[in-house]
């Protein structure tokens, strides 16, 4: 998905991504809520404890949901940001490289940010199947700031998690 702000940054993530981390982050928390039902012996600890037990639980899946739905990179005319689940980069122009792709080890493409000093990172957030629009909005991103251009929508097993 492509999305363009007034502003002149271009936004590039995929939203169905979205769906899978929520639901592993439900089933753990979820999980853990239901913990009491299958040990009683746990709510008559301390019913406060275990009260305050499923609010942290329930910050926890907020904060999760909002950090999966910022997953993805923006390009604007500061330099590009990498929004992955665990980590977030800023990077300026005079940093990058290159544009290259990257995916995982099942096959999916993803958009990789080569850095001057080597380092490889790889926008989780925009791990799918490269569609034309993409590829040609990360295009036009590279011309107009004269970052080189390594992207055909193939996908590479790279470490993209970094």
């Amino acid at each position: 998905m492509i999305i363009r702000r007034p502003s002149g940054a271009v936004i590039v993530t995929e939203r169905g991504g979205l769906m899978v981390w929520v639901f592993v982050i439900d089933l753990f928390v979820f999980g853990s809520l239901a913990a009491p039902l299958f040990y009683p012996a746990l709510w008559s600890r301390d019913t406060a404890q275990m009260t305050g037990y499923a609010a942290l639980l329930a910050i926890a899946l907020i904060v999760s949901c909002v950090r999966a739905y910022r997953l993805g990179v923006r390009f604007d005319d500061d330099g590009v940001t990498v929004r992955n689940f665990s980590r977030t980069y800023r990077l300026g122009w005079e940093q990058v490289s290159r544009f290259a792709d990257g995916g995982n080890s099942k096959g999916g493409w993803a958009l990789t940010v080569i850095c001057r000093d080597g380092r490889a990172i790889t926008a989780s957030g925009t791990l799918t199947v490269a569609k034309a629009e993409v590829l040609s909005a990360i295009r036009l991103v590279a011309e107009r700031h004269q970052v080189g251009m390594e992207v055909t929508g193939q996908s590479r097993n790279s470490s993209w998690m970094l």
